[in-house]
């Protein structure tokens, strides 16, 4: 493995340089060959002019390594780029560069090569006009939900005849990246997060109101003295109290257990449960409900936490979240990780489990609904 770039004559041009070429200038000089030594002198000019453009290529050429993310679901198609920078003051006019790719994607342009031995490794060539910066898009196809790179990326460039080649050390993956969010999967009986649990009664009416809105005037029933109304009072002659706005102020503490508790690792349907995850969320944001997320990722003995909050920028860090899960990561057991979740949750919030046995959520005093590993919504404890 090369960590800076190296310019390499191909085989036949250093034997002919360092054997042949010495002695047919010796013959030129002792047998007086004229011709000889004009070969000799155009060919050690060839050789100078090759270097020098070589070692032009080794010091101004170079990939950029920019931080980019595109954001995009699973079926539509996008783009990476690849950014090369020539400094120099010669063309570059014969290069390649080459990557690797996940299987779950694919290229969707024909002018780059695939080397179907090498798995997912592509290659494209290109020339390059002297102190520029070119960036070659590399567009993409995605089906799976993850975040991808072009990985393992290199680059080799040939002089103007095609006898010496700087190869550059390959880069693991660039930071330029595709974030693929996860599909929606509908969840049953969503329409039960719209009500509010008290003890084992559901109601739609809300006990809180906004009062900076007074809708009307209502009779005296010992409100508070500053919600008197004394304008309506003293026209009918009788204590009325201001009638305000009511508001639903309902928060939840959407819950996320990937962990399979019998095998203690990740839950085979994992997919479903994140898509089942993104559904919920979305649904909240769409009620304009804030919501927190927990997941049970292990970051240090605690789950990832995103904190409270709302609206369209709140759910694309939810789907981002989401889009990042991998198999691989460490996870934390369901229940120490729910004890985590109501320990540092939102007071006051509904939990909203999902992927979680039903077993396992026996004795969890706080109001809350499951989802099951059918996408299913229900209250807690089966209702």
């Amino acid at each position: 493995m090369i960590d800076k770039p190296v310019a390499m004559y191909h085989g036949s041009m250093q034997i002919f340089t360092q054997m042949v070429m010495p002695f047919l200038l010796f013959c030129a000089i002792f047998l007086k060959w004229n011709f000889l030594i004009g070969i000799a002198i155009c060919y050690y000019l060839f050789v100078l002019c090759t270097h020098l453009y070589l070692q032009y290529i080794v010091r101004y050429v170079y990939v950029t390594n920019k931080k980019k993310s595109v954001h995009l679901f699973p079926g539509e198609d996008g783009e990476l780029s690849l950014q090369v920078v020539n400094g120099s003051p010669v063309p570059i006019v014969n290069a390649k560069y080459s990557f690797h790719l996940d299987a779950s994607i694919s290229v969707g342009n024909k002018e780059y090569e695939r080397y179907m031995s090498l798995g997912q490794m592509y290659s494209s060539s290109f020339i390059q006009k002297p102190n520029r910066c070119n960036e070659y898009a590399v567009p993409l196809s995605v089906s799976q939900r993850g975040v991808y790179k072009l990985e393992r990326v290199s680059l080799m460039v040939n002089d103007i005849f095609g006898v010496a080649t700087v190869y550059y050390p390959s880069i693991p993956s660039l930071s330029s990246e595709i974030v693929v969010f996860p599909m929606l999967k509908v969840v049953q009986n969503v329409h039960l997060l719209q009500q509010d649990v008290y003890g084992v009664d559901a109601t739609s009416r809300s006990i809180y109101y906004d009062e900076s809105a007074v809708v009307g005037t209502k009779k005296y029933e010992r409100e508070s003295f500053r919600h008197i109304h004394w304008k309506a009072t003293a026209r009918l002659g009788e204590l009325q109290a201001k009638q305000f706005q009511p508001v639903y102020n309902k928060r939840f503490s959407v819950i996320l257990c990937l962990t399979d508790s019998k095998w203690k690792c990740i839950q085979p349907n994992v997919e479903e449960l994140i898509s089942y995850t993104a559904f919920i969320c979305e649904y909240l944001t769409k009620q304009k409900i804030t919501y927190e997320v927990f997941i049970s990722i292990d970051k240090g003995n605690r789950p990832f936490h995103l904190p409270m909050g709302g609206g369209n920028i709140h759910f694309a860090h939810v789907l981002e979240a989401l889009a990042r899960i991998k198999n691989n990561f460490s996870l934390l057991l369901t229940s120490p990780f729910l004890t985590e979740c109501a320990k540092h949750g939102e007071q006051n919030s509904t939990y909203v489990i999902i992927g979680a046995h039903e077993e396992e959520c026996r004795g969890w005093t706080y109001p809350y609904y499951t989802v099951n590993q059918l996408g299913q919504l229900m209250r807690g404890g089966g209702r």
